[in-house]
């Protein structure tokens, strides 16, 4: 071979090796890679403003990109899927989960409601979730054209989940209107004709206060929008008029946690309901959410009545950590999903419902300090993918707890919205461990030993934290109460149940725990938020930068001895 040819053979493999630096995965390269947490120390998520602001927007994105066609939604139908599994070496998507429920709604109407509404006061925007880009027909072109395409993307949406839900209630009007566990296809809700079939009160309950955030922002902001805001207000009102019908337990006076619907294409005012399950949808967890909807919102024939129905049992301790004394609310298991009200309705104007938060929070991440636990507790899949719900602190909780070997980042949810920088902190520490960050953001849970995580993605455990992030929608869910005249009837409902439960606690002034290292690098974490490099198409040769340039810099010397 010439010096000539040779030379011109080393010039173009130098170039074809500097061409296998891109991924397949075209996202990898925001900010640099989709591992981002390791950038971020604790005293920049707890001191600098400016570090918080970045970290949170590249979460935006990239838990954004679970907002996706047959990853985290339906794009043709508006609805959320559950989730998927994910490829235990690259990260990538399989296998959806095509199926919803409306707890799963409430986590994405929020997000709708927090996208239209703009802007937080931290400078954190919502709209960096919305980006992946969803094509809109030419007849919503017509309706909707912002020159802002992440609006775009959140106005379409909320168009074609309204679409569904009228469709679904028109065909099924025997649920009156609350959303059953359902399969999701590109027409809607995938669920058959039925008799005797349930559906939850505890579920809706969440999603409700989601129609009511969306229905008042579009009201408010959007005046080109008004007949859909229409639309959500009159959805958010069939809920309340079919409350009592639908869930109330005439005989013991309490809303059953699910009901059984005689007859799914039936209408209500023809429909039988039996509502005598042994669990109700009240304080105070996450059913509270229903109860304080059908309290004040529920066409009751009476006040006594409205009075009878509301029940609030909780139990109390005084836990002595190193750092003081704190009064908790005992948890079921303390599972940070008990907490999911916090992200809904304005629980924290509330003073003692924001002291009560802050101990509980407090003692949460107290508990994974002492332990040396890297992360907090809820309900979630494991690395087996069983759904466990046994988790939590069994010091704090009524129920038995079988697990504390596996924590989850959405566990990190209550405590962003009791202290946000300190949220953070515990959020990012869970994403350090291996394979918890993935191109759709983060991944399910992973075990404290960090050798194995649970390779899939679900709404519950992404959604609460990207909401209570952003600080969740209480004050859009507060704006509107106060503006139907109903948030003194909330205020006085809450404030006068939880005092007289709690009149007296301890430990405000006692801090928050900070979590112990992350979990160790003791399995690999996904190639696509590494420096993995795919294979081009026509040569299969996998390289990674790190062997490209030890390669090119062998090949420029061998040019440089040829020419000189």
């Amino acid at each position: 071979m010439s010096c000539i040819s040779l030379q011109s053979t080393l010039v173009l493999t130098l170039v074809l090796l500097c061409g296998l630096s891109t991924s397949t995965w075209t996202d990898t390269i925001y900010r640099g890679t989709c591992r981002f947490s390791h950038k971020y120390s604790n005293d920049q998520l707890l001191n600098n403003a400016t570090a918080r602001k970045e970290y949170v927007q590249s979460v935006l994105h990239y838990e954004g990109n679970f907002h996706s066609h047959m990853n985290g939604i339906n794009v043709f139908s508006g609805m959320t899927i559950d989730g998927c599994k994910l490829d235990p070496v690259t990260g990538n998507t399989t296998s959806p989960r095509r199926y919803t429920a409306a707890s799963k709604e409430s986590l994405h109407l929020s997000m709708l409601a927090l996208a239209l509404n703009g802007p937080t006061a931290e400078g954190y925007d919502p709209l960096d979730y919305f980006h992946y880009p969803i094509n809109l027909t030419a007849t919503e072109r017509k309706l909707i054209h912002t020159g802002d395409n992440r609006v775009d993307n959140v106005l379409v949406t909320a168009y074609r989940k309204m679409d569904t839900l009228e469709r679904f209630n028109a065909q099924q009007p025997g649920y009156g209107g609350y959303v059953p566990w359902s399969g999701v296809n590109d027409n809607g809700l995938d669920n058959d004709t039925q008799t005797d079939t349930s559906v939850p009160s505890l579920d809706n309950g969440e999603m409700v206060w989601g129609i009511y955030a969306v229905a008042h922002v579009l009201k408010q902001k959007y005046p080109d929008h008004a007949q859909l805001a229409t639309r959500y207000r009159n959805y958010f009102d069939l809920l309340a008029n079919n409350a009592i019908t639908v869930f109330l337990n005439r005989t013991s006076f309490y809303f059953a946690m699910s009901a059984v619907v005689g007859a799914n294409n039936v209408s209500v005012a023809k429909n039988t309901y039996r509502s005598d399950g042994i669990y109700s949808s009240s304080g105070p967890f996450e059913g509270e959410l229903f109860a304080v909807f059908a309290d004040i919102f529920g066409k009751w024939e009476n006040p006594t009545q409205r009075d009878s129905t509301w029940d609030l049992s909780l139990y109390k301790l005084n836990w002595t950590i190193p750092a003081g004394v704190i009064t908790v609310q005992r948890g079921w298991t303390y599972s940070s999903h008990e907490a999911w009200k916090y992200i809904m309705m304005p629980y924290q104007s509330v003073p003692i419902q924001a002291r009560i938060l802050a101990n509980c929070e407090k003692a949460r991440t107290w508990f994974s300090t002492l332990s040396g636990y890297p992360g907090l507790f809820a309900a979630s899949y494991n690395s087996t993918l069983n759904y466990v719900t046994s988790v939590g602190i069994a010091n704090l909780s009524r129920a038995s707890i079988d697990y504390n070997d596996f924590y989850t980042p959405y566990g990190a949810f209550p405590v962003l919205m009791a202290n946000h920088s300190v949220g953070l902190v515990w959020y990012n520490n869970m994403l350090k461990g291996p394979a918890m960050q993935g191109p759709y953001g983060s991944t399910e849970s992973g075990t404290n030993d960090g050798k194995a995580v649970a390779n899939i993605m679900s709404w519950d455990t992404k959604g609460p934290s990207v909401i209570a992030m952003l600080g969740g929608i209480g004050d859009i869910v507060k704006e509107a109460l106060v503006g139907d005249r109903k948030y003194q009837m909330f205020f006085d409902r809450i404030n006068s149940s939880y005092t007289a439960q709690m009149p007296y606690m301890v430990g405000d002034n006692v801090p928050y725990g900070m979590p112990p290292p992350p979990a160790p690098d003791a399995t690999a974490h996904y190639t696509l938020c590494d420096d993995y490099v795919a294979p081009p198409p026509s040569t299969g040769i996998v390289l990674r930068p790190s062997i490209n340039l030890v390669i090119i810099s062998v090949l420029l010397l061998l040019l440089l001895s040829y020419t000189s």
